[in-house]
């Protein structure tokens, strides 16, 4: 207008009104961003609540999965920040969309001067994303690569900044290890950033130098047309605003569509783990019973992943009704495994596991577990109250509940608490929560075994690093509560094996001994040898 000599009042009434328009534009625009992200961000908490209750509920053999936890890892990285997928995805389709329509619209209006720069656009377009896609190939390809350093860079942070470790690092000064293995790591990561950097800088450069070709075209084409008075000074000032929008736009698109490959990619990762294929059944085909008569493993095969040797190998043994077995033997002998095979914690690669006869794998797997009281030795408390501790998913029943208290000895712990069983658990959470000593902590998980009252107990060496006396104590309280149960105790102390009907000595995946403690010491054995050690070193500890 300026150009064609409009009247003053005209252009200005034509400035105040694309003012107003592009404001308006400009406020709705932010507003439904505002929504856009607020949308995505909730969106993204949901996914990642999802992912978290689908890792909950996933069978406990596929946690220790090499494939399953690259799936894990891949799935959580794409809603676990704000940069994530959900919250990049919407970004990046806006993005799209404008750098197309930019395209498409100053393109036309370009192609009316010269057509030429249809097809330079295009040109420029196609070889960018020719090298773009030998560098996504090649960052994909150093992606795990990368993520292995990075893991290691993590873990010895954790370590170094684990309260737990501060005494070794200090008293056995590991200092200068730690130092090394830092740079090591950092050397690493430094090597192949510079190597993904140059193959980035690589693109830009070409990306650059093909848009200034396309700019410098440009220009040669206008300021010809305007010498030779096919265009006025408004005109060109239009057109040259036109190709640095093309140029921008041009780049711009050729970022959002592997941005937007790299979503579709963070998609399919996302959907592969949420429909992870489950190893268990989860259906009932049989009811469950309520009570055990036999519990048989039948030619029991088993082999950890990613390893050639079996833990078992045609393992055969049957439990009776109300019996008390004791596993004994040395560590890496199967005594942990051959409990999470009988849990349906782990599946056999061959053989059966047999509930009264009938194959476990007919019962819906939550089900199953619902047979087993069951107390490990290593103890993770969650930050809930002792009484939710003890009830777990069990309803409140105040009798039974008062009386498992007492039975456990975990009552007189509660009396001594100011909030007594309401006292929560896990002080990074709470202010007001306790740490429990290993006894009382015993007590705790004895409390919950009782409340649970399940068929089967299982004790997998839940005194080890509690003191002798403490030790009895806690094994009276079980060996009362096992009475009429079906007992399993794995234990390397063989003075808490006596009150045992039978005792199983595991040796590379077999049962090398079994009987009373009368029998295998008549024996003479290996159980007997261990059995004598043992009792040689309390006798030593007495004598001093």
């Amino acid at each position: 207008m300026v150009a064609q000599h409009a009247e003053t009042s005209q252009v200005v009434l034509w400035v105040v009104i694309l003012i107003v328009i592009y404001g308006g534009l400009s406020l709705a625009l932010k507003a439904s961003e505002l929504r856009s992200r607020v949308k995505s961000h909730m969106f993204r908490m949901r996914e990642l609540a999802e992912v978290g209750s689908v890792l909950i509920d996933s069978d406990y053999q596929l946690l220790e999965d090499p494939d399953f936890q690259k799936a894990k890892e891949l799935a959580f990285s794409t809603v676990k920040s704000n940069d994530s997928l959900t919250q990049k995805f919407p970004l990046n389709l806006k993005r799209f969309t404008e750098q197309v329509l930019k395209i498409a619209l100053f393109g036309s209006l370009l192609s009316t001067i010269d057509l030429r720069f249809l097809g330079y656009i295009g040109v420029l377009i196609l070889l960018v994303i020719a090298y773009r896609f030998f560098q996504h190939r090649f960052i994909n390809k150093t992606k795990a690569e990368r993520a292995t350093y990075i893991d290691q860079y993590y873990y010895l942070h954790r370590v170094t900044s684990n309260f737990k470790m501060a005494k070794d690092v200090r008293l056995y000064r590991v200092q200068p290890w730690f130092l090394n293995i830092f740079e090591e790591v950092l050397k690493n990561l430094r090597h192949i950033t510079v190597r993904r950097s140059r193959v980035v800088f690589g693109g830009q450069f070409i990306s650059a130098f093909l848009i200034l070709l396309l700019t410098f075209y440009g220009y040669s084409v206008l300021i010809l047309q305007l010498i030779e008075g096919r265009l006025n000074v408004g005109e060109l000032t239009f057109y040259i605003g036109a190709i640095s929008m093309i140029a921008i736009a041009s780049s711009e698109l050729i970022n959002v569509l592997f941005d937007l490959l790299d979503d579709s990619n963070d998609a399919g990762h996302l959907r592969h783990f949420l429909h992870y294929p489950p190893l268990f059944n989860h259906v009932a085909k049989q009811t469950l019973p309520e009570l055990i008569d036999t519990i048989e493993l039948k030619n029991v095969t088993f082999t950890y992943p990613q390893s050639d040797r079996p833990i078992f190998k045609n393992f055969n043994l049957t439990i009776h009704q109300n019996e008390k077995i004791a596993l004994v033997g040395l560590n890496g002998a199967g005594k942990t495994t051959l409990v999470k095979l009988l849990l349906h914690l782990y599946q056999p690669q061959e053989g059966q596991i047999l509930i009264n006869g009938m194959d476990h794998q007919r019962f819906a797997v939550n089900d199953y577990y619902r047979l087993f009281s069951v107390v490990f030795q290593d103890h993770f408390p969650l930050p809930m109250t002792i009484r939710e501790t003890v009830l777990q998913d069990s309803a409140y029943d105040e009798v039974k509940y008062r009386k498992v208290l007492e039975d456990s000895g975990l009552l007189e712990v509660t009396q001594g608490l100011p909030l007594g069983d309401d006292t929560p658990l896990v002080r990074e959470m709470n202010a007001e929560a306790v740490t429990l000593s290993g006894g009382q902590h015993q007590k705790l998980k004895l409390a919950q075994a009782l409340y649970k009252d399940a068929p089967v107990l299982i004790l997998d060496e839940p005194t080890a690093a509690l003191d002798p006396l403490a030790e009895s104590e806690i094994y009276r309280r079980y060996h009362k509560y096992s009475k009429d149960k079906l007992s399993i105790f794995i234990t390397h102390r063989l003075a808490t094996t006596q009150f045992c009907d039978r005792i199983l000595f595991l040796e590379d995946g077999k049962i090398i001994e079994d009987g009373t403690h009368r029998q295998l010491m008549d024996m003479r054995g290996k159980y007997q040898q261990m059995y004598d050690k043992q009792a040689y070193y309390y006798q030593e500890g007495e004598r001093e």
